[in-house]
């Protein structure tokens, strides 16, 4: 969608307000409103308002508002003194509750003049009411261009759409800020079958390379039996169907299945593996295995997955455009089969990646009516902290401070609804922060666990006010993080450093100050 820029942000007297058309998901039966959020702006520097009163309508209503269904009172304070999002708890509101169809919100302004909202790109797959912002003053509804920081969050009665997670908890370690989520899934449950599809059913060409391995990394939403190879070819030749698994960033080396099959002429070929005993409990690789010039596989030069990857000269490196390769899964009770590497013959000689345009590109003939299972997207205070396809994920804390996680699911067809919130406290121990007094020298004066993995926990003493800069320096005398680059009180500060994406290994933290002061103290990071 395209968000219109104004020079002017609009402005609303009293008795206007933007409006908001919010459509309820056709596979929702039925929404309760928890709460409203709204970010204000009184634009401060130019009119020096930091506060206005709205009376905040709820219509019903289809493409135009019906009849007002609830109406309460808001005051918000100006984002120049409140940067976040101002919310009004309407959990105990009845009439709010078991919405079904449409619906509108006003915020009508009651008290001043000088004020506004901020525009905002919507997130269209995320945000009801994408393309649907208006400015209102009662009598007439007017496209406002913009689309406001409205946001409406509840509870939602499920229809037979997207299955989202649920029971989603959350483990606080106090002492090093890690934080464990776990959650409940049943769209990828025991017996379930799914397609993982990572293209877009387009083939704008086709490539042989002789010699040479065409892979599209697959992420099943968990332990799996892989029953069917699917592959969009071109020609009709030979090549081997193969299965490989995956270390990250890039396909494992070693092949565990492999098959000889004939491709048909731009068309799906399905590779029936049910009988291979095909197990994994993660990732994995399906291979295009090309052996002669005539058997080829197509691609989409428009999509770059990040999934596609080639294996040549007995090394992988990733490609940039999307294979035309899936996979059907089929969810097990979580008992793995060790897969073990298969004696293969030596790889031909090499030969070059050969590109056949497709003078007319069609959409793939593929029959795909599933809602596709992709990943899991995991929210702190409303942000995204970061995507999995298992039903946990481990985040680490630095800072004291009150973190609210919710998780969701995402398939092909958008996003469920998320599992949650839960609330943790994050606070550093009674002995942390009670040292008596104020240091009197400068120093590191605990670094624990060491060895550790992942995460160190330092404590460093600033006897006055500093610029401080704490980093960390692998053997080689590279910085390869910074912890801290600025003002820090007189104090004991803790600070955590996350080597998770590190290799393991000695490392050297070091802390300076402006005041002269320089500190090192070695780190043992074992995985």
């Amino acid at each position: 969608m395209t968000t219109v820029s104004h020079s002017l942000p609009p402005r609303f007297t009293s008795g206007e307000g933007p409006f908001t058309h919010f459509s309820i998901p056709p596979d929702l039966e039925g929404f309760s409103i928890d709460s409203i959020r709204v970010l204000w702006n009184g634009n401060f520097n130019q009119f020096g308002v930091t506060e206005a009163t709205f009376d905040v309508h709820v219509f019903a209503g289809g493409e135009n508002p019906g009849a007002e269904i609830w109406t309460g009172q808001y005051t918000a304070t100006s984002n120049d003194i409140n940067p976040n999002f101002h919310i009004l708890d309407t959990s105990l509101e009845p009439e709010l509750g078991n919405l079904v169809g449409d619906f509108w919100l006003w915020f009508e302004l009651t008290d001043i003049q000088a004020d506004r909202l901020w525009p905002e790109p919507i997130f269209s797959n995320r945000l009801w009411g994408a393309d649907h912002h208006y400015e209102y003053d009662g009598f007439n509804i007017v496209d406002a261009n913009a689309d406001w920081f409205i946001r409406v969050v509840g509870n939602a009665t499920l229809g037979p759409g997207l299955t989202p997670p649920t029971d989603l908890t959350a483990d606080l370690d106090q002492e090093t800020g890690q934080v464990t989520l776990n959650w409940e899934f049943e769209g990828g449950g025991p017996g379930e079958t799914e397609e993982l599809i990572y293209d877009n059913d387009v083939a704008t060409g086709f490539y042989t390379f002789n010699g040479s391995t065409m892979a599209t990394h697959m992420s099943p939403a968990g332990p799996c039996q892989v029953l069917t190879l699917k592959y969009y070819t071109g020609g009709v030749g030979a090549f081997n169907a193969e299965v490989y698994g995956w270390t990250g960033p890039l396909p494992d080396t070693e092949l565990l299945h492999s098959e000889a099959v004939t491709s048909v002429d731009e068309d799906w070929l399905e590779v029936d593996v049910s009988t291979a005993d095909i197990m994994f409990d993660g990732d994995f690789t399906v291979g295009f295995g090309s052996i002669n010039a005539i058997a080829a596989l197509g691609f989409d030069e428009n999509l770059n997955n990040g999934r596609s990857f080639d294996f040549s000269n007995n090394s992988w490196s990733a490609w940039t455009e999307a294979y035309l390769i899936r996979a059907v899964v089929q969810y097990t009770d979580g008992m793995i089969a060790e897969l073990t590497p298969i004696p293969v013959e030596p790889r031909r000689a090499v030969g070059e990646k050969v590109r056949i345009p497709n003078l007319n590109p069609q959409p793939a003939p593929a029959d795909n009516e599933l809602d596709d299972f992709i990943e899991f997207i995991v929210y702190r205070n409303g942000d995204e902290l970061g995507r999995t396809t298992q039903t946990t994920f481990v985040d680490e804390l630095t800072q004291e401070g009150e973190y609210t996680y919710t998780v969701t699911a995402w398939y092909d067809e958008g996003e469920s609804w998320p599992a949650g919130p839960v609330v943790v406290n994050y606070e550093l121990s009674v002995e942390e922060n009670a040292v008596s007094g104020l240091p009197a020298q400068w120093g590191i004066e605990s670094v624990y666990p060491n060895p550790f993995n992942p995460a160190v926990n330092v404590m460093i003493a600033v006897p006055e006010i500093s610029n401080v800069r704490v980093e960390i320096v692998n053997i080689l005398g590279q910085r390869v993080s910074v912890l801290n680059s600025g003002k820090l009180n007189a104090g004991y500060h803790r600070i955590t450093w996350n080597a998770d994406n590190y290799p393991s290994g000695l490392y050297f933290l070091n802390v300076t100050s402006d005041t002269g002061y320089n500190g090192v103290e070695k780190l043992m990071f074992v995985k």
